[in-house]
């Protein structure tokens, strides 16, 4: 118990370790009676660390890795992993050495080749998984955001939570958590890969945190969260942004993969883009095969592409939902925008949902659209395109569906065209308090609005009590991620 320095300009003694080596292998030899923090000093550590199930681990006596305070710190490996946990528990890596939360700690792969994750999170087996780790106030950056070699792709993850080898299933990972960290320069931002519905990893919790970065060279190119067989998890208030490939693929920001019962609300997520030609496109957040998803107060916005003539096969689109039932939709903020160009009569959507999902609940959001195809006069820019019959949505009202430009059609349903309220009113029987004005958002990259057309025409939803930036939704709540507040600036003469 107690807390130890990791200093290489210092021998080894009572409370010091010559090396991050000599510490994991003294916990290993004597095991822990208490809490451990072990606090680095050294500006580099130019090594990879290992830290399996150590004697005496609990969540009382946990393991804390953490720069010391006023230490700017960098752990860079050459291997495939910089910090692997394996099959271990109650671990705490800590990138702020004063507890403010400030991000002292950088943890990188040097290689620029192979599968790789500086933070890798390895279960052994059935029942063998990491429990009660977390990541918080980090930097994360992997050698490379994937390539392809001999018609393979090879690709990397900030961080993996899966088997011992990386992009591997891995049984019974549990209680994950993630919060207020940077990643960037990977293919994955975080890529949590569960075994089965059998034995999926559990509650993994992504909040605070950066995903994406500003220059061409740090971009994520597939997915900023990508949860597979993983449930029970939390993706919320985060940024994630600037998920950019050419190759031919669909990127997305968040996308849940046979991942049930998942919280995803408050993020911003925006400039999902794929820039080659052969016919893809962004798309916000994903579920599919996913149920029970819960999909609140976010803004989604800047999703390109060349376009495609159906959304799964992948156009451009904000929320998609496949193969999912009994998903809640509530007070997001969509915008799709811009201009692009192919060929064949593409469409876009700020929403879809395809036939093979059933219960929706999709209350509260405004659904926005004015991307425009230059080369085909027959695209469509959609604001909800629905291949689900009206059947299949237990409730769909108090939206705000808004599109602009020639392609612009209101919505889909009963395979037609909707191209006015009152079409998609009789389409659906649904939609009965749904408007369609324009959002008038503050612009075409920040979704707040102060139009007072939105405010209080919205319904409650129990459990959602504040909009994106943490204001108190009103008793009669607005459309969108933001609750509009009403000034005399914005208010409107009515007769």
């Amino acid at each position: 118990a107690g807390t130890y320095t990791i200093d290489s300009s210092q021998p080894t003694a009572s409370n010091n370790f010559h090396s991050v080596a000599e510490a994991a292998q003294s916990l290993i030899n004597c095991g822990m009676a208490g809490p451990v923090i072990f606090e680095l000093v050294d500006t580099l550590y130019q090594d990879s660390l290992i830290i399996g199930n150590i004697p005496g681990l609990s969540p009382i006596n946990t393991l804390t890795i953490k720069p010391q305070a006023g230490k700017q710190v960098k752990i860079k490996s050459s291997k495939t992993y910089a910090i692997k946990l394996f099959n271990t528990h109650d671990i705490i890596i800590d990138g702020s050495g004063d507890g403010s939360g400030s991000k002292d700690l950088t943890i990188l792969i040097s290689a620029t080749t192979g599968l790789q994750a500086p933070i890798h999170i390895a279960s052994a087996g059935v029942g063998q998984g990491c429990k009660r780790i977390t990541i918080k106030n980090v930097n994360i950056e992997a050698g490379h955001s994937g390539y392809i070699y001999n018609y393979v792709t090879y690709t990397s993850s900030g961080i993996f939570i899966g088997a011992s080898a990386i992009n591997t299933a891995g049984y019974d990972n549990d209680s994950i958590i993630i919060n207020n960290v940077h990643i960037r320069k990977a293919y994955y931002g975080v890529y949590s890969y569960g075994n089965s519905a059998t034995n999926p990893n559990k509650r993994v919790y992504i909040t605070n945190s950066t995903i994406g970065a500003n220059n061409t060279a740090n971009y994520i190119t597939q997915s900023g969260v990508y949860l597979y067989y993983t449930i029970n998890s939390r993706i919320n208030n985060n940024n994630i942004y600037n998920i950019i490939t050419n190759v031919s693929s669909t990127p997305r920001g968040i996308y849940l993969y046979y991942s049930d019962t998942a919280t995803v609300m408050n993020n911003i997520i925006h400039s999902v883009k794929y820039t080659g030609t052969s016919g893809y496109g962004g798309h916000g957040i994903e579920t599919s095969h996913s149920n029970n998803a819960l999909i609140a107060n976010n803004m989604i916005y800047d999703m390109q592409g060349d376009g495609y003539t159906t959304i799964t096969g992948s156009s451009m689109a904000g929320i998609v939902i496949r193969y999912s039932n009994k998903n809640k939709v509530y007070f997001n903020s969509v915008n799709l925008f811009g201009n692009y160009s192919r060929s064949s009569a593409t469409i876009t959507s700020a929403f879809f949902a395809d036939a093979n999902s059933l219960e929706l609940d999709v209350r509260n959001n405004i659904f926005a659209n004015s991307m425009i195809n230059t080369s085909n006069t027959g695209a469509k820019a959609y604001a909800i395109y629905s291949l689900a019959s009206p059947s299949a949505y237990t409730y769909l009202d108090y939206n705000d569906y808004y599109v602009s430009g020639v392609q612009g059609i209101l919505g889909y349903f009963n395979s037609a065209d909707q191209i006015s309220l009152a079409s998609l009113r009789a389409a659906t029987g649904k939609d009965v308090h749904s408007i369609n004005v324009d959002p008038e958002y503050t612009s075409d990259t920040d979704l707040h609005t102060f139009n007072a057309d939105l405010s209080r025409v919205g319904t409650p939803i129990a459990g959602i009590t504040t909009d994106i930036d943490g204001d108190p939704r009103y008793t009669i709540p607005s459309i969108g991620a933001d609750e509009v507040e009403l000034l005399p600036v914005n208010l409107k003469l009515s007769s």
